[in-house]
């Protein structure tokens, strides 16, 4: 969705078989990490933050034993404040929370049939099964 200079860290990223593959790879290492080093994680779900903001933030605090502070939700105001943002996404930072993105890989589902066989156990390890096939979920 955005345009990049290719880099090296994109390498896996040039087809949806290379980006399923990094994926699966990734969170392959980050389930043996946590199995054998015992961590302390919370897991936050983009679905879950655009769908129900400010519970899933209080919990992440709660996690954190971090408080509540009055610009916690205020974060296109905190982002106006600090001025110029340098990320492919600036434009979107300011944007209040929407759920437009939320199972936007639909349209390219007939793309997606072998990067799914990659990527179905960690569909069911984070829950994503819904309406619309794998991949998305039923709220």
């Amino acid at each position: 969705m955005q345009s990049f200079r290719p880099n090296i860290a994109m390498n896996n990223f040039h087809t949806v078989e290379g980006a399923a593959t990094i994926y699966d790879l990734v969170f392959g290492l980050w389930e043996q990490a946590n199995a054998c080093l015992d961590l302390n994680v919370h897991t936050l779900r983009y679905e879950d933050l655009v769908s129900d903001l400010e519970p899933t933030v209080a919990q992440l605090l709660a996690f954190l034993e971090a408080p509540w502070g009055a610009g916690v939700l205020d974060y296109a105001e905190n982002s106006r404040r600090r001025g110029r943002i340098n990320t492919p996404s600036y434009n979107q930072v300011t944007e209040l929370v929407h759920t437009r993105a939320r199972g936007r890989w639909v349209r390219y589902r007939d793309h997606m049939a072998e990067p799914l066989k990659t990527l179905s156990p960690w569909i069911d390890t984070f829950g994503y099964d819904g309406p619309d096939g794998p991949g998305t979920e039923s709220t």
